[in-house]
Formats: C-alpha cells, sequence, structure tokens
C-alpha cells in the first residue's frame, strides 16, 4: 500500500515537473521572440574585401561559410568592398566588434592554391 502511494506521489511529481518544462519553454521562445533575446550575442564581423576579389569563386565560398556559422552563432556580419592594398596577395581585412567597440582586426590572406582554382584564406592577426 506505502509503495503504490509512493510510485503514485513520485509520477505526479514528474507529471508537474513536465508541465513546468513546458511552460518555461513556451514563455522563453514567446518573450525571446519579442524581445529579440535569441541574438543575445553582441559579435560583429565587419569584412572588407577588395573590388577584384569579391567575385572570384572561393572568396565567395569563404564569405558563405562565415555567414552560415556567424548565423548559427548568432553573430552578425556585415560586407564592405572598400579594401585597398599594394600587397597582391591580401584579399581585404576583418574587423571584429562587440556593442560597438572595436575587439581586433585582421588581414586576410590568400594562400597557395588547393586545386580546381581554391585557394584557402587565412586570417592574419600580426601587424
Amino acid at each position: 500500500m506505502k509503495n503504490k502511494a509512493l510510485w503514485e506521489i513520485g509520477r505526479l511529481i514528474e507529471i508537474f515537473c513536465e508541465k513546468c518544462l513546458e511552460w518555461v519553454e513556451y514563455f522563453w521562445y514567446t518573450f525571446a521572440h519579442k524581445l529579440n533575446l535569441k541574438k543575445g550575442r553582441n559579435l560583429l564581423e565587419e569584412y572588407s574585401i577588395k573590388k577584384e576579389y569579391i567575385g572570384k569563386e572561393y572568396v565567395k565560398e569563404f564569405l558563405e561559410e562565415r555567414k552560415r556559422i556567424i548565423d548559427k552563432n548568432g553573430y552578425r556580419m556585415k560586407l564592405l568592398d572598400s579594401y585597398s592594398s599594394e600587397k597582391k596577395e591580401e584579399i581585404g581585412s576583418v574587423t571584429l566588434y562587440c556593442r560597438g567597440r572595436h575587439l581586433d582586426h585582421a588581414i586576410l590572406t590568400a594562400g597557395q592554391e588547393t586545386g580546381n582554382g581554391k585557394r584557402l584564406i587565412y586570417w592574419n592577426f600580426n601587424r
């Protein structure tokens, strides 16, 4: 008799906890969407690419992959085509911001060709 009563109390507690989690999840997604809390990260990656490289296939693939990763992590991305440099291997630059504050800056450099006209793009933080 006691075992059955304890089992019933345990089942009721489990049901209560499940309902509480459902309500918390419902309210979180409802209000987080309205308050824009899902995009809680404030990192911005600002890319500035040379005009002659913006149409290259390997640069497009790099930017598409970065966009996919940034969207998945809730960051933001800004793309400019105003980079200028005398060095041929430099493709552009990237600047990282958090809440409008400058964090770091890197030069995007094209590596050796890996085949089929594709090249790796490196972030060079050395100044």
